[in-house]
């Protein structure tokens, strides 16, 4: 862990402290950690195996596209690791299913399958404005549960 904690903050120039295990699967470990001037960042290191690898790419990938999901601060090809904005503690997706609250979850797929609608067309139209991208980024501070300043909302979207 301190091996990952040392690769993320040279990438991004600080040192990270305090490390919180999110989880992660048998390809990942995620961890929440504090930088130097007191916010914090996700970190996630991925296996070096073919399947940790292929993980590693097209969630980097997935992320540069900027369409939806933690802006992507810092990657590293070669320990492999990514380096993400932290939206806050909402409850994922998986949470609000197998928690006890049938309405949230209801609400929770519908926001995800909005948002994934949205992106998708995005993705598919020829010559977008970028104004959906926008909304895009918008929903997304919405569902990260976590309060967004408005030059944060407003910022042009990345032009294609």
């Amino acid at each position: 862990m301190d091996s990952i904690l040392r690769a993320a903050g040279d990438l991004l120039d600080t040192e990270l402290s305090d490390p919180v295990d999110l989880g992660g699967s048998r390809r990942s470990t995620v961890m929440r950690c504090r930088t130097a001037t007191g916010g914090s960042v996700i970190v996630k290191a991925f296996a070096g195996e073919p399947e940790g690898l292929r993980s590693f790419a097209s969630e980097a990938a997935e992320l540069s596209l900027r369409m939806a999901g933690p802006e992507l601060l810092a990657v590293d090809a070669a320990v492999p690791l990514l380096v993400m904005e932290d939206l806050g503690d909402a409850p994922t997706l998986a949470d609000l299913l197998l928690g006890d609250d049938p309405k949230a979850a209801a609400a929770g797929l519908l926001a995800w399958a909005r948002t994934w609608a949205a992106g998708r067309r995005i993705c598919t139209e020829k010559g977008g404005s970028g104004a959906a991208a926008g909304s895009i980024r918008q929903r997304r501070a919405v569902l990260g549960g976590r309060t967004v300043d408005r030059a944060e909302l407003h910022r042009p979207a990345p032009t294609a």
